[in-house]
């Protein structure tokens, strides 16, 4: 009796000493990430008051205005320079009688290089092809390459904004390095599983989740890049700011079709367009050349703003497939 109490005991401290040491590595690993966060993953501390701005921040494009404030592209960027390429008279969007949105392109390629960026281009490219480019396409057939379309695009713009100083380098190497990391400890978890219990597996799948949310947290901005960010706080603050309460910005710009049309696709970026839309319904007595729906009146009014919104909110559902 008094030999199986002894190894009753013994087990017990056993699974003690193990659990132990599993949960102080847990505190460990976290304290770690917090280290490389602190020292590799934050911005630079500098004055965070925001103010109004009236005008795109250094004339950024739609899909580096995004990159910088989030740190990563998002669904709806794509969207946004979308409805930029029908603005500017590159593309047509139409919604036929069944529902289905048509995208129509009305420039050649050659056309509008010098005015787009390469990763514009690239994108305008993989929406109707390049040995036999099409002058059609519906959205829903560009369901399956649109993700693959999506990580590319945010390589290139992230690439181009370390190179023009924006992003470090740190920044999207620990993102990476936690995210593979995590999965790497969730895989030898999985593996000893039937010998140490449900522990080792429940840990590393925590450690996992928090290392995601800790490299989402790795935007890593140079103080260039900070800056950047303030003035594109700034400029959403303008965006977002309610009709009765813009006369408190003396220096605002007047709302006109151009002033509309040019700020759009950054309200979509801030996922803003309904009340941009809103707050110009009564300019609109027709519909848009760049957005035509079943009728010649279907995004006239407040219609254009719930129809903007549909559009962005299918945009990330094809991203999300």
């Amino acid at each position: 009796m008094l030999l199986i109490n002894y190894f009753k005991m013994m087990v017990a401290l056993d699974f003690f000493m193990t659990n132990s040491l599993i949960l102080l590595l847990f505190f460990i690993l976290l304290s770690l990430m917090w280290w490389r966060w602190w020292f590799f993953g934050r911005d630079p501390k500098m004055d965070d008051t925001i103010v109004p701005y009236y005008d795109i921040p250094d004339n950024l494009s739609v899909l580096d205005t995004s990159a910088i404030v989030y740190g990563d592209l998002r669904m709806r960027d794509c969207s946004a320079l979308l409805i930029q390429f029908a603005i500017k008279g590159y593309i047509k969007i139409e919604k036929n009688d069944h529902g289905k949105y048509v995208l129509q392109r009305l420039v050649n390629y050659d056309d509008v290089q010098d005015k787009l960026t390469r990763e514009e281009m690239y994108f305008l490219k993989s929406l109707f092809g390049i040995a036999h480019a099409k002058k059609t396409v519906f959205l829903d057939d560009l369901r399956q390459q649109f993700y693959d379309v999506a990580i590319v695009l945010q390589e290139k713009v992230r690439e181009r904004l370390k190179v023009e100083g924006y992003l470090t380098s740190s920044g999207e190497f620990e993102k990476k390095f936690l995210i593979g990391f995590g999965f790497f400890l969730v895989t030898i978890a999985w593996q000893i599983v039937g010998d140490l219990g449900l522990l080792p597996l429940i840990v590393s799948i925590l450690l996992l989740i928090i290392f995601i949310l800790f490299a989402k947290a790795m935007t890593s901005r140079t103080k260039k890049g900070v800056i950047m960010k303030r003035k594109i706080l700034g400029f959403k603050m303008y965006l977002q700011t309610a009709e009765q309460d813009r006369i408190k910005f003396h220096t605002a710009p007047k709302k006109n079709p151009k002033i509309f049309e040019k700020f759009l696709p950054y309200a979509m970026v801030f996922d803003l367009e309904r009340r941009w839309a809103q707050q110009f319904s009564e300019i609109y007595t027709s519909a848009p050349r760049w957005f035509w729906g079943e009728g010649a009146d279907l995004l006239i009014s407040t219609s254009l703003s719930d129809e903007l919104a549909v559009f962005a909110d299918l945009i990330d559902t094809l991203f999300k497939k």
